[in-house]
């Protein structure tokens, strides 16, 4: 059987990666699993948008306090937007109190404040500030039950570019391992 005839059949972790579909990765919590290329995208989404010359449009005037106290995805989605829109400005520092001010808003949420976290870790780690993007409490080890792969990719970025090889070699593995051993980037020998 030919590789092509056999990646048709079984097809690797990487080829439902690519084509989107869900890995074996399962959740206890209440959070449904995302796949690897999320994790991915979305970091790739905001580098792309940050470095285009085209404007981001604002949506209507922006008030975070005129968000629902128990925020959709859609509306996390607009809190990022918004924060990338003023990245783009120049307004970097408004941009994360935005997302701060988002957390302090919903930590009585525990979906909204993970989401919203996440965001402000992702703007953080672009923003080349490791260490704070390091404490926020979404990449803490309680929150494992949640399958989000975005946990153990955005802290090998973090470690990496902190020089801490042991955690970061960890979590590359970690990752890795989310998106199954049929997409090896990364050679790691015990």
């Amino acid at each position: 059987m030919s590789n092509t005839a056999a990646a048709a059949v079984h097809p690797s972790a990487a080829d439902m990666i690519i084509s989107g579909k869900p890995t074996a990765a399962t959740t206890s919590g209440m959070m449904s699993p995302l796949p690897a290329k999320y994790a991915l995208q979305s970091l790739f989404e905001v580098s792309s948008m940050l470095a285009s010359a085209k404007p981001i449009p604002s949506q209507r005037p922006f008030n975070l306090q005129k968000l629902p106290s128990l925020p959709s995805k859609e509306d996390i989605d607009s809190i990022k937007m918004e924060a990338v829109r003023r990245m783009k400005e120049g307004k970097c520092e408004e941009a994360v109190q935005l997302l701060r001010d988002a957390n302090m808003r919903y930590k009585n949420e525990p979906e909204a404040d993970f989401n919203v976290q996440m965001a402000l870790v992702e703007i953080l780690i672009l923003l080349e500030r490791y260490q704070e993007a390091g404490e926020y409490s979404c990449l803490e080890h309680e929150n494992a039950q949640i399958s989000d792969v975005r946990i153990p990719l955005y802290k090998a970025i973090i470690y990496t570019m902190l020089d801490k090889d042991t955690e970061a070699k960890q979590c590359w593995k970690e990752f890795r391992k989310s998106i199954g051993e049929g997409f090896d980037p990364f050679s790691f020998v015990d």
